[in-house]
């Protein structure tokens, strides 16, 4: 396997190749992880503007043999060290977009209210800029 990464403000390019030295196909899964987003930084975040406003609010693309391919995105949520990511996805909050002007309170607006309250109380929600739901895990 041959790995090539660019990093730039704009970009992120990585390039895998995989040559398949049996004689069947092979499947695989192929990871691209993103550094931790701390979503308690509210709009103080250094980059608050992401590309989309969309669960793959990166607008994340993959091709495969200069063809696009199909991506998964999978979400990761910790909260103090706890991995809260199916509590937030079964209250359906799991998939804001981080850091968008305007702020979380539209994305929140579909969510019960007494699931609203009992996320405050346990802490992946809270009070954040001008008294606006906030969420507070590590996306």
């Amino acid at each position: 396997m041959c790995i090539r990464a660019f990093f730039g403000p704009a970009e992120i390019r990585v390039s895998y190749v995989f040559r398949n030295v049996t004689d069947h196909p092979v499947e695989t899964v192929v990871a691209v992880p993103l550094p931790d987003l701390d979503l308690s930084a509210g709009l103080e975040a250094p980059n608050w503007s992401f590309p989309v406003n969309k669960p793959d609010f990166l607008d994340f693309k993959l091709w495969g043999n200069d063809r696009p391919v199909p991506a998964t995105l999978e979400r990761r949520a910790q909260f103090k060290g706890q991995d809260v990511t199916l509590d937030l996805a079964a209250a359906g909050v799991l998939d804001v977009g981080p850091w968008k002007l305007g702020g979380y309170d539209p994305q929140f607006a579909h969510v019960p209210k007494e699931t609203m309250t009992r996320l405050r109380g346990a802490g992946p929600i809270a009070d954040g800029d001008d008294d606006h739901d906030m969420p507070t895990w590590v996306l």
